[in-house]
């Protein structure tokens, strides 16, 4: 019974070590802090001169923010031109 138990925990135990904050970070991210280490959540909370802390998997680092970046979206896909030999194409079935 203990073994079955034991077993039946262990999936939802993987799961919340994979969604953990510090294995978040493992893939990437970085935790934004404040100078009293509060966790900044948007771009907006970012003043210049403001002081920073980034944690990432593998430390922390102070940071002084300077100014706000611009928000670059994705590019647009365009479709392709259609090519001018496809276009005068006879019917396969006449």
């Amino acid at each position: 019974l203990l073994v079955r138990r034991r077993q039946q925990l262990r999936g939802p135990a993987r799961l919340l070590f994979s969604l953990g904050y510090k294995n978040v970070l493992g893939r990437g991210f970085a935790l934004v802090r404040d100078e009293t280490g509060h966790v900044i959540r948007e771009a907006a909370a970012v003043k210049p001169a403001m002081a920073l802390e980034l944690e990432f998997a593998d430390g922390r680092v102070r940071a002084v923010a300077t100014k706000k970046s611009r928000v670059v979206k994705g590019k647009e896909k365009t479709k392709p031109a259609a090519r001018p030999d496809l276009q005068r194409q006879g019917r396969l079935f006449d």
